[in-house]
């Protein structure tokens, strides 16, 4: 197989948004663990996606807590 084909794929986009059934999760684990260019890009696309939800967080109102 091919790492950089694998990389490309989207297969570790689909695995950081939890879209991968188990068999295909534990295929991108043990790729992860066999290859570190795979481990990096995995952990790039992980920081990603948390820089990407913190950017555009929304606070919410305070009177929000009051209702609860």
């Amino acid at each position: 197989m091919d790492i950089e084909q694998f990389i490309y794929s989207g297969v570790l986009e689909e695995y950081c948004l939890g879209m991968l059934n188990d068999e295909d999760a534990a295929f991108v684990v043990q790729m992860s663990m066999l290859y570190p260019r795979v481990k990096e890009e995995l952990t790039n696309i992980e920081f990603a996606f948390e820089y990407f939800a913190q950017d555009n967080a929304i606070t919410p109102s305070p009177l929000l807590k009051k209702k609860f």
